[in-house]
This record gives C-alpha cells, sequence and structure tokens, in this order.
C-alpha cells in the first residue's frame, strides 16, 4: 500500500486510521508525521455508523465472507490450524444437523 501517498493526503495535524490488519508491513517515511504533526492511529473495526454502511453494501452486492467450515468435533483441528497460521481468514464451527441451540 502507498502510505506516503495517503499520508500526504492527510491534513496538517491530522489522523490516518487504519481499519483491519493489513497482509503486509506497513511502510512509509517517518517525516511525513513528525513534519506536519499527523497520527496514523489503528482499529480493529471501525465506529457504529461505518459498519451499518458496510453491512448494507455487502448485502446490496451480494458479498460473502472468505471462511473454512469446520465440524464442531474438529474443533482442536480448527485451534491448531489458528496456531500454526493455515488456515485462510477464519474458521467457522458448525454444529451437528438436528441440533437446535436457543439462546
Amino acid at each position: 500500500m502507498p502510505y506516503n501517498l495517503f499520508l500526504s493526503f492527510l491534513a496538517i495535524r491530522g489522523t490516518c486510521v487504519i481499519v483491519g490488519q493489513p497482509n503486509d508491513a506497513i511502510k512509509f517515511r517517518a517525516y511525513s508525521l513528525v513534519g506536519s504533526g499527523q497520527k496514523l492511529a489503528g482499529s480493529k473495526i471501525g465506529s457504529i455508523a461505518d459498519i451499518k454502511d458496510m453491512l448494507a453494501l455487502a448485502a446490496e452486492r451480494n458479498v460473502r465472507p472468505v471462511i473454512q467450515k469446520l465440524p464442531m468435533s474438529r474443533v482442536n483441528d480448527g485451534l491448531a490450524m489458528v496456531r500454526d497460521g493455515s488456515v485462510r481468514y477464519r474458521i467457522v464451527l458448525e454444529n451437528p444437523s438436528g441440533l437446535d441451540c436457543k439462546l
């Protein structure tokens, strides 16, 4: 990602918030921040309004998550995959069919 370019669009003393976790290392010239009093921050999620907008867009465009499904009986396999980094994005554990769980 061209973070130096992104920071060049930021106002003096502005804040750039990275939402989510980038796949690659973040590289930029520190002077971009120091010279103009800019800040770089991170967040796992956006604001409530951002989340609502993104969910609406996902529904409108039929966006689906990239997941790996495993039966609940393989929960330990799923944990091992998360620990060794072999899982792609998320693992979803499924209850056996016919099991009716109510909260």
